[in-house]
Parts: C-alpha cells; structure tokens; sequence
C-alpha cells in the first residue's frame, strides 16, 4: 500500500492526474482504512472534476477519523 501511496503522490507532482488516481485507488484496495490515501484520492477526484467521488472519499475519511481537520474543511467546501 506504501509503495503506490508513494507512487501516487510522485505522479501528482508530475501533473499525471489519472495515474496519481489509479496508485490511490491501488493503495486503497490494500488498505481501505489509510486516511491519507482516501484524502488523497479524493483531492485526485476534485482535480477531475469528480466531486460526488471526492465527497465520498472526505465522507469515508470521516468514518475513519471524525475530527481530520483536511476532510471537516473538504467536504463543508463540497457540500457549500
């Protein structure tokens, strides 16, 4: 899971938007409960335009940790 949270985070710094979402969503179906990697999928998703898939990363973040600040702020921007 490490190894594509990693990977994910070096395609969005390349500007590879739709890679840097495949190795989030890679590194999700080996840890569903990594905060960090649903945060950064759905900031992928927001870049896409997809903001119901964004919604539901922050909201699924939420479950996992209720008091992360990066998803209370995402998703009252989402839902605003």
């Amino acid at each position: 899971a490490r190894a594509h949270y990693g990977r994910s985070l070096a395609h969005r710094r390349l500007g590879a938007v739709r890679a840097a979402l495949a190795d989030a969503t890679a590194s999700l179906d080996r840890n569903a409960r990594s905060v960090a990697a649903l945060n950064l999928r759905a900031s992928l998703r927001f870049r896409l335009a997809d903001f119901a898939g964004a919604l539901a990363d922050h909201q699924a973040a939420l479950e996992l940790a209720p008091n992360d600040a990066a998803s209370l702020n995402h998703v009252a921007w989402l839902r605003a």
